[in-house]
This record gives C-alpha cells, structure tokens and sequence, in this order.
C-alpha cells in the first residue's frame, strides 16, 4: 500500500488466487473485470468442493478463440483447438453447425474413471440442433440439451441413458455417473432425471468435442453458443448445486447470465 500524500493516490496490489493468476498469464486476461469475475469463481470452486472434480474448466472469457481455448484448471493441459466458422465475443463461443467443432484433446479412457464421469455445458441459446459435447469411441461418453424434447447423458456401453424432458436449451446443464448403476441429468442445478441401470462397458477411447461429437471426426454438430463447460469426475447433488450458484454468479458479473 502506497499511502495518499498531497496530489498522490493511493494504490494497493490486487492479489489473486495461484491458478487464477496461471490462467490470466497463458491466456492474456487482461481486464479487471474478469480477473475479478475468474478469481471469485476459482475461489468459489474451491471452498465448495467441485473443483478438484474438474480435469477440464473452459470459462470462455476474453472474447477471442485464443483465450477460450484456455484451461482453467491447469493451463498446460487440454487447450482447445476450435475448427471452422465459430463465432468468438464476449458472451462465449457461438458453433454453426455445419463447419465447427472444438477438439479439448481429453481422452474419456485415459483420464476418467469407468463409473465417476461428468459433462456440464453452459448454453446461451435455445436451439433443437445437434449435441453439446463428448465423443464415440470404444465406448460411449456424450451429452446433449436439445431444445425441443430430450436431453441426453450416455456413458460407457450406451446400454442405458439418462433421457429426461428438456423444454430449453438454455441454460447450465450437467450430466453425471457417480456408480455403474447411478446417472442423472441437471438443469440450473435441478434434477431432472435418473438412471439406475447397469453398466459395465468402458468409455470412450476418442477425445472429446465441443460443439459436436467426436464419432472419428465431428458429428451432430450444433448451433448453440458455448460460456462454460466442464469435465470431469462424479458429482453429488450438492456439487451440481454448487457448480449452478458459482458459474451463474461468474456469468452474472459478466453481464451475460441467461
């Protein structure tokens, strides 16, 4: 702290959490705003618990492909590689559902375990095209909030899915496994459907898209904008609740909060 003498203002250092600040370094944050809005979150994350359960964390901030690409969680892994006529600004990344997709180079097999597994996507527009995230491989592991019907969460053998009514596509979703024989499916941090059948096939051995499932390359592209996205472990009902009040007070503060 610098104190005010005469015409001389004061100044203090704006400490900011260690992976917050790693995040702001790699990707070019530069704006106070959201270094304020990312640090809060990352805090957050972290007294309530959900943060250890992310590989993956894409807060889609700063406007351009370069900066959403970024990592949350660890900058030196899993940066995203956009493909096609995506649309970057500052309320995320908007797909067209036709030329793109988003490689995050995560491989289900490799990194997640068979039954603890988790997709979340938050969509800024209400459209019934295409799936959100994940990929086909030896085993199944994708998630999708269609606007007109269902959504879906498949892991491991695709012989059960959770498949509830899903009346917008707007909105924080999250899928999750916590047991081969416990899935279920969230809106805005409310259950809207449970699976209790078994399974027992592995995951996915393909990495995971955004934007489209990666099915030896991009399928059942969409049109939805993207400003969050997660993957990781499995989460209890309380860690989706969680996750919905953190990641909705990180969007409101960047005045694009659906």
């Amino acid at each position: 702290m610098i104190a005010s003498v005469g015409i001389y203002s004061s100044y203090a250092t704006v400490t900011y959490d260690t992976d917050a600040q790693a995040f702001f370094t790699a990707a070019g944050i530069t704006d106070s705003g959201q270094k304020t809005a990312v640090n809060t979150l990352v805090l957050a994350a972290k007294a309530n618990g959900w943060w250890t359960k992310c590989a993956t964390i894409y807060p889609f901030v700063g406007g351009d492909a370069t900066k959403h690409s970024y990592n949350l969680k660890n900058t030196a892994q899993y940066q995203i590689s956009f493909t096609g006529s995506w649309v970057h600004s500052s309320t995320g990344a908007l797909a067209d559902g036709s030329t793109t997709f988003a490689d995050t180079g995560l491989v289900p097999l490799s990194v997640l375990g068979q039954f603890s597994t988790h997709l979340s996507s938050y969509t800024r527009n209400n459209t019934d095209v295409g799936d959100d995230l994940g990929s086909i491989g030896s085993g199944f592991f994708f998630m999708a909030n269609r606007a007109t019907g269902s959504g879906l969460y498949l892991t491991n053998d695709a012989n059960f899915a959770v498949i509830p009514s899903v009346a917008s596509s707007v909105g924080y979703f999250v899928g999750t496994r916590t047991a081969n024989n416990s899935a279920a499916f969230y809106r805005n941090g409310s259950s809207l459907a449970t699976e209790t059948g078994t399974e027992t096939g592995a995951l996915s051995n393909a990495s995971i898209y955004i934007g489209a499932i990666n099915n030896g390359g991009p399928s059942d592209q969409t049109t939805r904008e993207y400003a969050f996205v997660t993957i990781g472990d499995g989460l209890s009902g309380t860690d989706v609740s969680n996750m919905y009040t953190d990641i909705q007070a990180f969007q409101t503060s960047l005045s694009r909060q659906v």
